[in-house]
């Protein structure tokens, strides 16, 4: 049986019309507030229970949204795993396979460049020192750039949105940028190679061997110090990265900068890592009295040495134009003093040619022997006991033979010596030569290196003071030697000298002499 309707007590007779109107008025008032063109719909039946009135109110649907994309560093709505801005930050989760270069180019879209400059930075806000260790789950901050990134804004309607391009930001790096995969001088790690290997010769040549980079820059190569110490090389710029670097063991390790601006710093920093305490050359070096001998080297290292007392001292000299061979017996000279010379140089810079000066030892004795010496030294190509024929008298007459202890020509001019050893009759022959145009040389038995040299000089109008000389090794004046000689000047030879002395040297010196190129200062 349907069940019978109640009926309001003033229905039909609308004794609540007032307050129905009152409520109609009310609804139709506030429906305005949804808008033009809202729909409202009242029901009787709704009144009569007593109900609350319900308004289904259709809102105006937004125009479609174009995807946002790129509006934070590479970051899309789409990948919301990708992380999160939080202030200065965008929060991101390790995944599987992540490194900070990979994040940041693949997940955020930046350049390599870019992620490389930014990659020191990020480690510093996260406090990372160890990229290798990033653990998946594990969340780091990201920043944001510094300056003003281009943002999409919400696109206008239309039928059908497409894809917006993702949003350029104009940088992520650093106020400072940092070098874009530094890497270490060849000519500096090569140099450093060799001078390695001569100061440790018994140890096996060994190349600097690659060391463990930071992220998206070179690695660095290390060398081995006296007490087993792990010398990382590293360029100009990347000290501070690598010291972010992880790694056991660090206080056994140490970094060395190599910059090509101040190579001989680099050079003293390296023995110091070694081990070595280190001081600029200073004063050179001298050795001997007559002839001395000075050495110039631009630092010094020295190292005690466990169970002996004396104290080596290592000479170090920069050679930019190449390595010099010395020989061993001066090698054992320095040795016998404590010295070691150890050069830093480039073994694959030949070493240019130079016009060496030449350096005669004339031997003190017999005044006929240095005669011959300076003769030689002077190339002039003097004949021993000589005859020269000459004419005296009428036209047809017997020419006259007179012999002669030298004989040699120079300038267009004829000379000959003597040595006083000829009988007294033949005097008035050297006197008839004379006035034939020949030009005697008289040389005694008291003469000395000196007195014989002057005599020949002077004869053939090659004037030079026996005195003290400096002559300086070539190219880089490493050595000098102040000696007591003469310094000729070679005939015919364009300028070129040499050098005659009868001050003993020692082998050393004399060998130093023969192995190395000399000039004159």
């Amino acid at each position: 049986m349907p069940a019978r309707k109640e009926q309001h007590p003033c229905f039909p007779n609308s004794c609540g019309l007032p307050v129905v109107l009152f409520l109609l008025f009310s609804l139709v008032g506030a429906g305005s507030v949804f808008g033009a063109g809202s729909q409202f719909e009242l029901e009787i039946g709704d009144l009569e229970r007593g109900a609350a009135v319900s308004n289904e109110v259709k809102k105006p649907q937004s125009p479609p949204q174009a995807k946002r994309r790129g509006t934070r560093a590479g970051y899309t709505t789409k990948k919301k795993a990708e992380g999160r801005q939080e202030g200065e930050y965008v929060r991101y989760t390790i995944r599987s396979g992540d490194t900070i270069h990979k994040i940041l180019t693949t997940r955020f879209g930046l350049s390599a460049k870019k992620a490389e400059r930014l990659i020191p930075e990020v480690k510093r806000i996260n406090g990372i020192v160890d990229t290798s260790g990033l653990q998946i789950g594990q969340t780091i901050l990201l920043p944001l750039a510094r300056k003003k990134a281009v943002v999409p804004q919400e696109a206008a309607p239309v039928p059908a949105p497409l894809p917006a391009p993702p949003a350029e930001v104009e940088s992520l790096a650093p106020e400072t940028p940092l070098p874009t995969s530094p890497t270490v001088d060849e000519g500096m790690l090569r140099r450093a190679r060799d001078f390695w290997a001569r100061l440790f010769p018994e140890r096996k040549p060994v190349e600097p061997l690659p060391g463990k980079g930071a992220a998206g820059a070179a690695s660095h190569p290390f060398l081995t110090g006296v007490n087993g110490k792990e010398i990382r090389i590293v360029p100009p710029g990347m000290q501070h990265v690598f010291g972010n670097l992880s790694g056991a063991g660090t206080e056994n390790r140490e970094t060395v900068v190599a910059d090509p601006a101040n190579e001989k710093g680099f050079v003293k920093e390296l023995l110091q890592a070694a081990g070595f305490a280190t001081t600029d050359g200073g004063a050179p070096l001298e050795f001997g009295s007559e002839p001395k001998l000075s050495l110039k080297v631009d630092v010094t290292a020295a190292q005690r040495i466990p169970g002996v007392a004396s104290r080596k001292t290592i000479l170090v000299p920069l050679e930019p134009s190449g390595c010099q061979a010395l020989p061993e017996s001066f090698v054992s000279y320095l040795a016998a003093k404590d010295f070691r010379l150890v050069a830093w140089c480039d073994s694959s810079v030949i070493t240019p040619l130079f016009a060496r000066l030449p350096v005669v030892y004339v031997p003190t004795g017999k005044p006929v022997l240095m005669a011959d010496a300076v003769l030689d030294a002077l190339s002039l190509n003097a004949s021993r006991d000589y005859s020269i024929e000459i004419v005296v008298g009428q036209t047809g007459a017997a020419p006259l033979r007179v012999t002669v202890d030298r004989y040699f020509e120079a300038e267009g001019k004829r000379f000959f010596l003597d040595f006083g050893n000829a009988a007294p009759n033949r005097a008035t022959l050297f006197r008839l030569l004379e006035l034939a145009g020949y030009q005697k040389i008289a040389v005694g038995d008291t003469d000395d290196f000196r007195s014989v040299a002057a005599k020949i000089s002077a004869a053939v109008s090659m004037p030079a003071a026996y005195r003290k000389h400096i002559i300086s090794s070539l190219p880089d004046g490493l050595f000098a030697l102040e000696m007591t000689g003469i310094l000729f000047p070679q005939p015919n030879t364009g300028g070129k000298k040499i050098f005659l002395t009868d001050i003993p040297l020692e082998q050393p010196f004399f060998d130093l002499l023969k192995t190395v190129p000399w000039g004159t200062k």
